[in-house]
């Protein structure tokens, strides 16, 4: 044994310690014994295993180690448990701040919904009148999404996903405006396309509403003459759309929104590169929301399995654009219902780019015990091991109300 005087001139014990013996927390000061020639010029703590062997393979048998500030597994193990616990409270306070302002932010999104309804109605009772649709308000209305979707991406998306409407067409034009804006902001388009691509979302399906209503609640399948009636929404678009001079990227991609790559779609059968990247996007967005929205002649499928379904060539889509796409929403897109592991329903509040398995969710339904519960926002990276999504659900398998999850 020995001493050893500090700065301050206080006395720090010494003692031999064979390699084999030494502990995580042990204060190493120096080499007492070694087959090799290594110089330990700084003391250091023993603070992982592998240090130890390191010392053993370079042929070390015993160091001088400060008795004083012995430190056992346990007490390493306490102050780990704290720093973890200091990080988690960190990440606590860090998830209540946004979330208080992803609350804000979802009340404004509810009201442009709400907004978005009542200009779909206006555009119902124009055409009713004969005359041509004011588009200054649709044009006011894209505006605030880009605005809503700049202050936080999410508030939108996962408003119009759980919005509910007995008007497919209202809720189709307000669901693809928003996806169209926030994949363009995602694809890096200056402000003033975004606000295009997002009027073109708004829009760009109008001529559905001269077709009969009863073609549009039919619950079969639709025959030769009902298909022609439905494709010719496209050449009504057209028309409506045309006195409001629109520029003619706009005008292409309403009227190439159902070509397909492999000249499958209509109503001129393009093919390759006739087909606009814009009647691309507008081809994409308005496929994936089709799946996923609840029809009178079929049921909707998961966010997941549309992209799936996007993302097969033979269905004619762009697949790079498609790539892009299912980047920007995310393995599981803002607004979707998913189980996890512990027999609960949540809703996808954010992605985490890092872990996009891992997203952050609001728990507000047990599929054990088939009842609501209180909600509460998770943060799935928190946990990695012991709480994890099964798979993506939907609302109709368990017939949840969703108007008061958020």
């Amino acid at each position: 044994m020995g001493i050893l005087l500090n700065k301050k001139m206080a006395v720090t014990e010494l003692e031999t310690v064979l390699v084999g013996d030494l502990k995580l927390g042990m204060v190493v000061h120096g080499i007492a014994k070694q087959a090799g020639k290594l110089v330990v010029k700084s003391k250091g703590t023993v603070s992982h295993l592998t240090l130890i062997d390191q010392l053993s393979s370079n042929g070390v048998i015993s160091v001088y180690v400060e008795r004083a500030k012995l430190k056992s597994n346990d007490t390493l193990q306490k102050l780990n448990d704290k720093k973890q616990l200091l990080q988690h409270n960190k990440q606590e306070a860090f998830n209540k701040i946004k979330h208080n302002e992803l609350s804000i932010e979802l009340a404004h999104a509810s009201k442009l919904v709400k907004q978005s309804k009542v200009l779909h109605k206006a555009f119902v009772r124009e055409l009713k009148q004969g005359l041509g649709i004011n588009v200054l308000h649709a044009s006011e209305l894209v505006s605030d999404i880009y605005i809503s979707l700049t202050r936080n991406p999410n508030a939108l998306l996962i408003v119009s996903m759980l919005m509910e409407s007995d008007e497919y067409i209202s809720k189709h034009s307000m669901r693809v405006s928003v996806l169209a804006c926030y994949f363009a902001k995602q694809l890096g388009m200056s402000e003033h396309d975004c606000k295009r691509m997002s009027l073109l979302g708004y829009v760009y399906d109008i001529g559905m509403l001269k077709l009969p209503a009863t073609l549009l609640k039919k619950p079969g399948a639709l025959n030769i003459n009902e298909r022609s009636i439905m494709q010719s929404h496209v050449r009504h678009s057209l028309d409506i759309l045309k006195p409001l001079r629109l520029d003619s990227e706009m005008m292409l991609a309403v009227e190439q929104h159902h070509e397909r790559l492999d000249g499958s779609g209509y109503p001129s059968a393009y093919s390759g590169s006739k087909i606009s990247k814009w009647s691309r996007i507008l081809a994409m967005i308005d496929c994936y929301d089709a799946l996923t929205t609840q029809r009178v002649y079929k049921d909707a499928i998961t966010p997941t399995s549309a992209l799936k379904h996007l993302s097969t060539p033979a269905n004619g889509y762009d697949q790079k654009l498609v790539l892009q796409f299912i980047r920007a929403l995310g393995v599981y897109p803002v607004g979707s219902l998913v189980m996890l592991s512990n027999k609960r329903i949540a809703v996808v509040l954010k992605n985490n780019v890092n872990k996009p398995t891992q997203p952050q969710v609001k728990v507000f339904y047990s599929a054990i015990g088939k009842h609501y519960i209180k909600p509460n926002n998770v943060d799935l990276v928190l946990y990695p091991d012991s709480l994890t999504i099964l798979k993506p659900v939907l609302a109709s398998q368990y017939k949840l109300d969703l108007s008061n999850v958020l």
